[in-house]
């Protein structure tokens, strides 16, 4: 999804192209801006796109759209924007340990979010980024960033672990904890 005035995108894992899918994702993609104030005025969509998420558009949102030429990529500012993404998820996943596991990509989308929009500037008020202008200022000290994958230690706590246990165990970064102060969201 990618709303051009404030030039952010978002990415949400589907599990297959079927229409009901996609749907799903949209309305989930479609929730994040709408629980921060940004409502479509107007959704451009594929030439491709099914009947049932434009009767869902029409009846159920009360959202206008309108269809790009059919073979005309070009006319759809969205397919440019999610590109961009596209090729930030594929340079993060380049980045990624051999030993993260490979079928866990969709675990990296929120971070991938988060940082692709902070990088990128919004099209209304071009000295914020696109994530600023919608859930503003990023706190880089309560919420740090490292490298998506990386391995970390994550530390155990001695009521959980055995006695002679490490204090830690192996696993990877996959982005911060927004609900809690300098903390990370680890997959072990």
């Amino acid at each position: 999804l990618h709303d051009i005035d404030a030039n952010y995108t978002h990415g949400e894992a589907l599990t297959s192209r079927k229409a009901e899918e996609i749907l799903r994702g949209f309305k989930k993609a479609y929730q994040v801006l709408l629980d921060n104030n940004f409502k479509a005025k107007d959704l451009r969509c594929d030439n491709e796109t099914s009947h049932i998420f434009l009767n869902y558009l029409n009846q159920d949102a009360n959202l206008t759209h309108q269809k790009v030429p059919p073979n005309n990529h070009r006319s759809n500012p969205a397919e440019t924007a999610v590109r961009d993404f596209k090729n930030h998820f594929i340079a993060m996943r380049a980045g990624l340990p051999d030993t993260y596991p490979k079928n866990r990509w969709d675990l990296l989308l929120p971070l991938c979010n988060l940082t692709h929009n902070i990088l990128r500037p919004s099209q209304i008020q071009p000295n914020l980024s696109a994530h600023q202008l919608i859930h503003g200022n990023y706190d880089y000290n309560k919420h740090p960033l490292a490298p998506a994958g990386c391995m970390v230690i994550a530390y155990d706590n001695p009521n959980v672990r055995p006695t002679w246990a490490e204090h830690g165990v192996e696993g990877f970064y996959i982005g911060p904890s927004k609900e809690h102060y300098r903390s990370h969201i680890c997959y072990i």
